[in-house]
């Protein structure tokens, strides 16, 4: 895992098409701006077991998917654990 340290409004550019960028920290939470192609599923880490359940549950042809597809830009609010950070 690669651990980065980021200042408001800095951003992180993954592959050629995905960038997230720190919107804001307040205390300890930090928004962040993520923009991905309209292909790009994009979720929260803490809902992928609940996506997996989800989908081992549906028959193997259905077409509608539980992650959150990108249109052009999601912003996530993230709190920090005080413990780790």
């Amino acid at each position: 895992m690669l651990v980065l340290s980021r200042k408001v409004g800095q951003r992180i550019l993954i592959g050629d098409d995905i960038e997230l960028v720190v919107s804001r920290i307040s205390g300890h939470r930090v928004t962040l701006g993520l923009a991905a192609p309209k292909g790009v599923h994009i979720r929260r880490g803490e809902l992928a077991p609940l996506d997996e359940a989800a989908e081992a549950d549906e028959p193997a042809d259905a077409t509608a998917s539980p992650a959150v597809p990108s249109d052009s830009s999601l912003t996530l609010d993230i709190p920090i654990d005080a413990t780790t950070a």
